[in-house]
């Protein structure tokens, strides 16, 4: 039967349990519906007040029961910069800084507060501004993503929120159990806002504020300026910037990335873990399998991590990493703790001592003539090539990706592709070397008898 043949309140009352995306996804399969019901998705507009019967480009509309009905029975989502109008059956309402006022018959705004019983029916709510406003003592029966941006929350109550991103607010509620993905910045809560574990969170970025406690099954997790006293075994990514980790030792089974910078933490043993990244970090102990990839920059203490592929500021020797294939040196390698960049800025390019470098993959900045023979590798990845450089001398080379001007210098049958910054440095560096060599289980013999992508 098609939807057609409900009666006109039947019809609205379905299709009330819809979001804006939903509506435009319906109005796009189903043709008889948006012949009966059309849906205009109108931009925000900062000029004139928009009133009630105005079909304006400024906000969108759900028409009437019929195409040729020329008044707005229900306006769902509301983002304009001054309004005057139905309110009644909006879902998605966007107030930002430009926002001069709405005067609804169920929702009502200005830069102070925002109020209305039409608020408890709200699916999404985006709010932010240089002015603090007010929101407080609504429950919100519907609303599943709240983002609020100089807001102060104050005594609300929330019966399926599942996405909460606040910056810069005062949360002065209760944080609902049904929260799923939580983001906060600089922002101030009540003491008692949780009151039972948020066992339905899996994601958090958090700056100042330990809600890990809270959260036994959260799978992402990224904290910065706090401190910390329990790390969940269900996390399977996390990153610390400038946290302290209270605790000697942590088993997680599941994590499989770690991102760790300006941060003291205690032994991990993480049997699963693919990707480790440090910075700026001292006396980190870790117990891990190889690695995919493992990048350490500017650490005081010796990470002898073996892994696949690996980036580092020092010199190192490959016989000690046996599963190594790629390697990325930051510029100006140390060869060793006590080098500072300032003093072996010039001459580290000249001599990499005895060490050959026989991989699949190396990037360093420059290429001189003394290291010629440490690099036998089949990708050489550089910005720089000195003009007595002989690259025949690298025997197993087959690919160098560097700046246009050196292609010329480039014999054959050695292929050339040209460097790109955003492609073939640092985090681009990975994706290279996991495009040219897409397979990481097949041994090294295997990978020398393929030929590059």
């Amino acid at each position: 039967m098609s939807i057609l043949n409900l009666p006109p309140e039947m019809i609205c009352h379905i299709l009330g349990f819809l979001g804006i995306k939903d509506h435009s996804r319906f109005s796009l399969a189903c043709k008889e519906y948006y012949e009966a019901f059309g849906i205009t998705k109108i931009e925000c507009d900062k000029g004139a007040e928009v009133r009630y019967d105005d079909f304006a480009n400024r906000y969108t509309v759900l028409q009437g029961h019929h195409h040729r009905c020329r008044v707005l029975k229900r306006v769902v989502g509301l983002n304009v910069v001054k309004y005057t109008g139905t309110t009644r059956h909006v879902k998605e309402l966007i107030i930002t800084a430009y926002h001069k006022y709405i005067r609804g018959d169920t929702i009502r705004y200005t830069p102070k507060s925002l109020t209305g019983e039409g608020l408890k029916y709200l699916v999404k709510l985006d709010i932010a501004g240089p002015n603090i406003c007010r929101i407080s003592d609504v429950r919100f029966e519907r609303l599943v993503t709240l983002r609020a941006g100089g807001c102060s929350i104050i005594r609300c109550k929330f019966d399926v929120l599942e996405n909460l991103d606040l910056d810069c607010s005062r949360f002065l509620s209760e944080m609902p159990s049904t929260i799923k993905t939580l983001r906060v910045e600089f922002c101030k809560f009540s003491d008692d806002c949780v009151k039972e574990p948020l066992v339905n969170l899996v994601e958090i970025y958090s700056r100042t504020h330990d809600f890990m406690q809270y959260a036994p099954n959260v799978k992402r997790a990224s904290f910065h300026d706090v401190d910390l006293y329990n790390l969940p075994e269900s996390l399977e990514y996390l990153k610390l910037c400038s946290v302290e980790v209270y605790g000697d030792e942590f088993h997680l089974p599941n994590l499989r990335r770690l991102k760790i910078k300006r941060s003291i933490i205690g032994r991990i043993v993480a049997p699963r873990l693919s990707e480790l990244t440090v910075r700026n970090t001292r006396n980190l102990v870790l117990d891990c399998p190889v690695l995919d990839v493992c990048n350490i920059y500017n650490v005081n203490s010796i990470v002898d991590i073996h892994s696949v592929l690996l980036m580092t500021d020092r010199v190192v020797d490959p016989k000690k990493f046996p599963k190594m294939r790629a390697l990325y040196f930051y510029s100006y390698p140390r060869k060793n703790l006590r080098d500072t960049r300032r003093n072996t800025r010039r001459d580290i390019h000249e001599d990499l001592g005895d060490i050959v470098y026989e991989l699949d993959m190396i990037y360093i900045d420059r290429v001189t003539v003394k290291i010629t023979s440490n690099i036998k590798a089949r990708v050489l990845v550089t910005l720089k090539i000195d003009k007595d450089v002989d690259l025949r001398k690298m025997s197993r080379l087959e690919l160098i990706i560097a700046p246009i001007e050196y292609a010329a210098i480039v014999p054959a049958p050695i292929k050339f592709m040209e460097f790109n910054h955003a492609r073939h440095s640092e985090s681009g560096f990975i994706d290279l070397f996991r495009e040219l060599f897409p397979d990481p289980s097949i041994t090294a013999q295997e990978v020398a008898r393929q030929p590059l992508l």
